[in-house]
């Protein structure tokens, strides 16, 4: 009986001992320990797409180069915004926001003509200023946090689902 390899097996094989992700993608890619992580944890006892190993690494390569641009950005945009959360006191769940600020001057200038060192600041009578903040909310709080949830998703299991046709899923 014949056995498909799989990145597992192919990395605990005596002979090969081979961490395919790592061919696939180099440490110089951006985000390559999370992009490996992702299919480690999607196919790492799944079969390989195709039984000639070398081929299949160079099919599973060049799905790679085609889409590692996009989540490049994906990976980039995601890191951030869980930087930008860390640092949040709380999460914030608004569909929408607004600020404003006003001032508003008044100038008391003297009746006779102004000089030319003279300007309007120099007659400054009263200042206010106003400040305005509002925020919105669609929902329930359950329905906020779950459309929350869907929009802001890991982009690695998408990215390992690039990946599904290029390995055997039969039993």
């Amino acid at each position: 009986m014949y056995c498909q390899p799989t990145p597992y097996s192919i990395l605990n094989d005596p002979d090969d001992g081979e961490d395919v992700f790592e061919t696939i993608i180099p440490d110089t890619e951006a985000y390559y320990s999370e992009k490996r992580a992702a299919l480690w944890a999607r196919f790492h006892d799944t079969g390989l797409g195709n039984a000639d190993k070398t081929y299949w690494e160079r099919a599973m390569h060049y799905r790679y180069e085609e889409i590692s641009e996009k989540y490049d950005i994906k990976f980039r945009v995601f890191a951030e915004y869980k930087a930008r959360l860390a640092l949040a006191s709380k999460v914030d769940l608004s569909d929408g926001s607004m600020e404003s600020n006003s001032l508003n001057k008044v100038y008391d200038p003297p009746e006779s003509q102004l000089g030319p060192t003279d300007t309007a600041e120099n007659y400054l009578a009263d200042q206010n200023k106003t400040e305005f903040s509002q925020k919105t909310y669609g929902g329930l709080e359950p329905e906020t946090v779950r459309e929350y949830m869907d929009a802001v998703s890991n982009p690695a299991e998408s990215f390992a689902r690039e990946f599904d046709k290029l390995f055997y899923w039969g039993l």
